[in-house]
């Protein structure tokens, strides 16, 4: 890695972004976009913010036909790898609200230093966005 950085961190699109970077030795951290499907709009709003309303169970919906996957429709953020399809939201959600906030937590800490920020781009990396058609798919 080149050491004017001290973090590498995955501002997602999807999976494969934070997959990648461990792949090749360069994710130090769990970070919040890591496993997410996203749009870059609610990134964004989401740092710019210090994540409003991330877990809000008013905005997640589940997927019909993948069950362990949740959507925020206000945000844009698809959690493809937090939830157990056979446990209700309510009781889990504290759990993964608590292990996004750590993961908060150390990216806002972590970008006080030097920081490389790494997003996948694709014209179809638009999940929550109007162009994309994916949570129909899921």
């Amino acid at each position: 890695m080149n050491h004017q950085y001290m973090h590498v961190i995955s501002l997602g699109c999807f999976c494969s972004t934070a997959l990648e970077m461990a792949r090749i030795g360069l994710r130090d951290h769990a970070y919040p976009f890591d496993w997410l499907l996203s749009d870059w709009k609610g990134v964004e709003n989401a740092i710019k913010a210090n994540f409003p309303d991330f877990l809000n169970p008013d905005f997640l919906y589940q997927s019909k036909k993948y069950p362990a996957v949740y959507k925020n429709i206000n945000q844009g953020f698809t959690f493809a790898h937090d939830f157990n399809k056979y446990i209700p939201l309510n009781e889990q959600i504290a759990n993964v609200q608590e292990k996004y906030k750590r993961r908060i937590d150390r990216f806002y800490q972590s970008i006080q230093e030097p920081t490389l920020f790494i997003r996948y781009i694709d014209t179809n990396c638009v999940w929550g966005g109007v162009k994309s058609n994916i949570w129909n798919k899921i």
